[in-house]
């Protein structure tokens, strides 16, 4: 990280899950001027991390973190995701969810794949589990540990998001460029495989034209195989 920049539009954020990915961005957010509470089942077990990053953050338990934000990112292993949408979910609704989880497995071939198979996008089916709640798709394609270590790069680097909701989807991209990365917008969360693993853009490090490039390639590659059949 080179630099930061400081938010127009201070927001109440909440991150579920405080692990590879919920600690850089919310170092990030706070650097930006947001409040951001870190929910987890154990809040005690943060309060060094929380302590080191000054008086806009917190530590508390998924209720408590949810209950006065103004935006939630959903940070936890894939795992935990039918338990936090048990547990939180009606508390959700009307608010925009961040889905930066990843329903990750290795296929027969020994390949990184979605552990949800082809057809459907990890967007689309957390929106299924949450209904009435604004999903964007982000936050899941960078590797981990590069959320800290490429923000705000000389090379600008890309950030791809999707969502159903326009409102929630501008949000979230200023938000993105809080943190030091370009957002690039994939459109719906239909639109979202490339996010996920095994898509296009997982793991990887792009600037926003090489973002566009591969994800062109890959969807005119499926227009080309629906014209055929």
């Amino acid at each position: 990280m080179t630099s930061s920049r400081t938010t127009a539009h201070p927001r109440r954020i909440a991150i579920l899950g405080a692990g590879r990915i919920g600690r850089p961005v919310g170092r990030h957010w706070i650097r930006a001027g947001h409040t951001v509470t870190f929910g987890s089942r154990t809040p005690d077990r943060l309060a060094e991390f929380v302590d080191s990053l000054g008086g806009r953050a917190r530590a508390a338990n998924w209720h408590g973190a949810v209950s006065d934000a103004d935006v939630v990112m959903l940070a936890v292993p894939y795992e935990g995701v039918d338990a936090l949408a048990e547990e939180v979910g009606h508390l959700l609704a009307g608010r925009t969810v961040i889905d930066a989880t990843n329903p990750m497995t290795v296929s027969a071939e020994g390949r990184v794949a979605s552990a949800l198979g082809p057809g459907t996008t990890a967007g689309s089916r957390m929106a299924e589990r949450l209904p009435g709640v604004a999903v964007v798709r982000a936050f899941s394609h960078v590797v981990e540990e590069l959320l800290e270590t490429r923000a705000f790069s000389p090379m600008p680097v890309a950030m791809a998001y999707a969502g159903d909701d326009a409102r929630a989807k501008a949000e979230v991209a200023d938000l993105i460029g809080d943190t030091g990365f370009q957002p690039v917008d994939l459109g719906s969360l239909a639109e979202s495989a490339p996010l996920d693993p095994g898509g296009v853009l997982f793991a990887g490090l792009f600037t926003e034209a090489d973002v566009r490039h591969r994800v062109d390639l890959v969807r005119r590659a499926g227009e080309a195989v629906t014209a055929v059949a």
